[in-house]
């Protein structure tokens, strides 16, 4: 069973707008608190962090989605045991969720679901040790690939291997070798804004050394002001266009697949479309691939590698089928049956309404 709510407007009253403008100024308290890792000092970089995020109303918002949530779980009737799943991204909003549900007598079922592959140096995938001291943390994680039911198993989590409800089709048909237009690269931007200025500065390089045309595609919740000043960038290269579009429309005749931290990667890969992880200086390695794929740390680098793809259609096709399959090893279809006997019982679906 999936209930679609209005949260804010049905289970928010004044007095919870009251408290959360409260509660959010007694948090701009804990900016200078002492924070060590590994016995370094983090403090600062905390504290300049929560500031920003005071300010944007960050805090605010999540407060709101808690007392949102409580309500909700207040208004189910008591005699029920209930099963949640929710999309993981480790986001403020799934704290709300969870502190709301960990509050209630009632037994409620956390089930998250990590929808996309994760790179093994993003932190949002690891909990603290405070986290699961108090439990907040979901009662399980339903995973969709094996890479990212790797890591959150060597954490102790534990996890139900269900596949991919994103990719899944794709991992059920057949690598599709196609004559593909050897004068068109796609790059892929995420959120990051220094990786995506890094990306295209490298992909407009790489691309006119080449001679070939480049189209750069964004993710939709890319800053409006950074891709912005991207279409500014590419004003004076003619052979360079910014595409607003589902990257499955732009990759029937992309020849090559640039990208930093995207999970188009996968999409690209299992299409049979190569793909190339573009490094991106003092940047952490976000590679969703893990290093399967071919790396390029400087243009010169991706010049070389890709011309040798266009002028020899053999190398081509045997680095296609090697992402190809390397795909297909790491993304399950999804499986119904493991995810019904994961959950055992009807559920609710909730999500942010991303």
């Amino acid at each position: 069973m999936q209930i679609n709510a209005p949260f804010i407007e049905e289970y928010v009253c004044f007095k919870d707008i009251i408290y959360s403008i409260y509660k959010n100024f007694i948090l701009i308290f804990g900016c200078n608190k002492k924070i060590f890792f590994i016995d370094h000092d983090y403090s600062c970089l905390v504290s300049d962090h929560m500031r920003k995020e005071f300010f944007m109303g960050s805090f605010v918002n999540s407060l709101l989605l808690y007392r949102a949530f409580k309500g909700f779980f207040d208004s189910l009737p008591s005699i029920e045991e209930y099963t949640i799943v929710y999309p993981f991204e480790n986001q403020p909003w799934e704290k709300g969720l969870l502190k709301a549900a960990r509050e209630q007598t009632k037994k409620i079922n956390l089930f998250a679901y990590q929808f996309f592959p994760l790179a093994r140096n993003l932190a949002l995938h690891s909990f603290s040790k405070y986290a699961k001291k108090t439990n907040m943390i979901p009662d399980k994680i339903l995973t969709s690939d094996i890479n990212t039911n790797n890591i959150f198993v060597e954490q102790g989590t534990e996890t139900v291997l269900i596949g991919s409800g994103r990719f899944g089709n794709l991992v059920e048909t057949s690598m599709r070798l196609k004559k593909r237009d050897k004068n068109k690269i796609l790059c892929c931007l995420f959120l990051d804004p220094q990786e995506a200025f890094t990306l295209t500065y490298k992909a407009i390089e790489i691309s006119r050394n080449l001679g070939c045309l480049l189209v750069i595609n964004y993710h939709a919740l890319l800053s409006k002001k950074i891709i912005s000043e991207i279409k500014t960038i590419v004003e004076k290269y003619q052979h360079v266009s910014v595409v607003e579009a589902v990257a499955s429309e732009l990759l029937e005749d992309i020849f090559v697949v640039l990208y930093n931290s995207s999970s188009v990667c996968f999409e690209a890969a299992l299409r049979g479309v190569p793909v190339l992880y573009v490094a991106c200086e003092n940047l952490l390695n976000l590679d969703r691939f893990n290093g399967l794929s071919k790396g390029i740390a400087h243009i010169k680098e991706g010049v070389f590698f890709i011309r040798s793809l266009i002028e020899n259609e053999e190398l081509y096709e045997n680095y296609s089928y090697d992402i190809y399959t390397a795909a297909k090893n790491i993304i399950l279809p999804l499986n119904f049956t493991r995810m019904r006997e994961a959950l055992q019982k009807p559920f609710l679906l909730i999500n942010n309404g991303g």
